[in-house]
């Protein structure tokens, strides 16, 4: 079993409220689940404007 993990950072210089911060997010999470069969998580700057902060997990099976 491979286990993959990574952190992104994201600046959002356009928030201008956490509701717009919401949209963005929701938005990047959609478009990466079409494409891969991800996981993701909030994780850090809960509560500013203007930064994001995700973890992204995938768990690939091999022989």
């Amino acid at each position: 079993m491979i286990v993959g993990v990574c952190q992104v950072r994201l600046h959002l210089p356009d928030g201008h409220s956490l509701k717009a911060k919401g949209q963005v997010r929701s938005s990047f999470k959609a478009r990466l689940c079409q494409a891969f069969n991800v996981s993701f998580a909030e994780v850090g700057d809960h509560d500013l404007w203007l930064r994001e902060t995700l973890r992204i997990a995938c768990v690939a099976y091999s022989l």
